[in-house]
């Protein structure tokens, strides 16, 4: 019997194909139920249903739904590092001098995908908390490299700035904004309390909050500098 090998090679490389296919379709499906439900809401039952795959195969590639989730985060993640990436460049390119308040604003300018401040919100207490190491390291390395290459184009912007500065202030905002977005989005209970006569101080806005954050420690950071 002969067997042709590059026969075997053309199949099981449409075979890995199918199975990427298969995979970013349960991401895929997973973002499209986000868009209008909240992540505790969302079962793999529900996902594998709007994916038209039987439960059972959602787990030959994801081991809960947490990993799914924190697969679509560095989908979403790759997403804004390259909005504010270009849009950092661009700022650059003009060849004028950045105010504190002006970077801020480019900072809230690249987070235009809610799904991806929905994400971050949970991605340390919940959805790193609850995935293979391996698959979070992954993530982490990955974040890395890329809170690295927007650091260097923040040291250009503020070149008071020593090395690997930028790369602290960029991953310091991260916790501004996932603090700023927790404290943001209140139960249906606190919300009802801050509506109540003299505790309007609980109604907190988001990107004002995220904004005034930010600015106080741009401010204290290259104050030490």
């Amino acid at each position: 019997m002969v067997i042709n090998i590059w026969n075997m090679k053309k199949i099981r490389a449409i075979s890995n194909k199918q199975k990427l296919e298969k995979k970013q379709m349960i991401i895929n499906s997973a973002e499209f139920l986000l868009m209008d439900s909240d992540y505790r809401q969302i079962t793999v039952d529900m996902i594998a249903k709007e994916a038209k795959i039987a439960k059972g195969t959602v787990f030959l590639y994801f081991k809960s739904k947490e990993e799914i989730f924190l697969s679509l985060t560095k989908q979403l993640t790759e997403y804004w590092y390259y909005r504010l990436k270009t849009i950092l460049e661009n700022e650059l390119k003009k060849g004028e001098a950045v105010s504190i308040e002006g970077f801020v604003s480019l900072i809230v300018k690249s987070l235009d995908n809610e799904l991806f401040l929905k994400m971050l919100s949970i991605l340390d207490d919940t959805l790193e908390q609850n995935s293979d190491r391996e698959l979070v390291y992954q993530y982490k390395l990955f974040l890395k490299h890329r809170l690295l290459n927007l650091g260097i184009l923040i040291e250009t912007i503020f070149p008071i700035l020593a090395c690997n500065d930028g790369m602290k202030i960029i991953n310091n905002l991260f916790v501004c904004l996932i603090g700023s977005y927790k404290v943001s989005y209140q139960s249906g209970i606190v919300k009802e309390i801050s509506l109540m006569s003299g505790m309007e101080i609980f109604i907190r806005d988001f990107w004002q909050i995220f904004t005034e954050l930010a600015v106080c420690y741009l401010r204290g950071f290259l104050s030490n500098h």
